[in-house]
């Protein structure tokens, strides 16, 4: 269990808080000063305090991190993921990301224990990451000749507070990422529907108990809760084909992997489902399947050192990888 090292290949302690940088993250930093956001960091279910396992739970809750010390602020708001792509008067927008997360941080430090807050602290490092994001966030760019058609929100702002119903959350968050994209505010961005050990109860797909519970209990239900987070996933890259880029559409510039950190609810983590989409920008050939399972070198960070080659980042090195995956270009 646990997402904390699923993009860095890093180990997770059980001593401390401590993990290792996402690969969104080293993009970020490297490239992100593209753009008016280095990368954006989106989630669908808060995060939670506790262990699982002898493990922080703050690993469940975040699959980016800035530091080996510090998961990046994960934004499960969408009227203030909106106001970080599109905020019209930027210190009214910063009071209102940094507000949120000191709000947060004081209704989660009052449940914690004394050894919890101790590393609860070391989460707030975050909150000087989102800092610096947002004073760059205010410089425009002018980095390459390519503009965006989409320069400006073709939607409302979304309401304040989190939607009561999941399918409209999903959707709105997908369409945040979609717009974040359009319009050229970040060319990195992550999006995590739900925590692992996920406490949430999808009544629209028929179910009855917690996502959590049910992966353990009854596995032959959860196929349409399966199907459900499918079709998010094709709803956004259906959106992204739809966005002319020159001879290209937006999902034929972009390269979009979408994973699970289980194989199913009795913890297996040694195969992995991943899937990758779009075109890379002409460097990712789709419509297969490569079955690495009997392969030397299946390491995720692997496939990680391919993502950030077509980023524009070649690294000997990541995690625990110095070579690619054969057979993807």
């Amino acid at each position: 269990m646990q997402t904390g090292a699923m993009l860095s290949g890093a180990t997770m302690s059980k001593t401390e808080v401590r993990t290792g940088v996402s690969f969104d993250q080293l993009m970020a930093q490297r490239i992100g000063d593209r753009t008016r956001i280095p990368a954006l960091v989106l989630g669908c279910e808060g995060p939670i305090p506790g262990l699982q396992d002898g493990h922080p739970l703050l690993y469940s809750s975040h699959i980016s991190w800035s530091t080996a010390v510090s998961p990046t602020w994960t934004e499960t708001r969408p009227a203030l993921a909106f106001d970080q792509l599109f905020r019209t008067d930027p210190n009214q927008g910063n009071r209102r990301v940094v507000d949120a997360v000191f709000e947060d941080a004081k209704s989660l430090r009052q449940r914690l224990s004394v050894s919890d807050q101790q590393r609860f602290e070391e989460y707030l490092g975050s909150v000087h990451e989102i800092e610096g994001r947002i004073k760059r966030a205010d410089k425009e760019s002018d980095v390459g000749a390519w503009k965006p058609m989409l320069t400006a929100p073709d939607r409302p702002r979304p309401a304040d507070g989190i939607p009561a119903e999941i399918p409209e959350y999903w959707k709105l968050m997908n369409d945040i990422v979609l717009l974040a994209f359009r319009t050229d505010t970040t060319r990195i961005a992550t999006l995590k529907y739900c925590n692992d050990g996920s406490a949430e109860t999808h009544a629209h797909c028929g179910a009855k108990d917690q996502h959590h519970q049910m992966a353990h209990t009854q596995p032959a239900e959860l196929v349409p809760l399966n199907q459900y987070f499918m079709s998010q996933l094709a709803h956004l890259c259906e959106r992204m084909a739809e966005v002319k880029e020159g001879d290209r559409t937006l999902l034929d510039n972009t390269s979009i992997m979408h994973c699970s950190s289980m194989l199913h609810g009795n913890h297996d983590a040694k195969q992995l489902p991943i899937i990758l989409l779009g075109g890379a920008g002409g460097k990712l050939r789709g419509g297969r399947v490569l079955d690495y399972l009997n392969s030397p070198n299946r390491r995720m960070c692997s496939l990680f050192l391919h993502l950030m080659d077509w980023g524009g980042i070649e690294l000997d090195r990541f995690g625990d990888s110095n070579e690619r995956l054969t057979g993807i270009r």
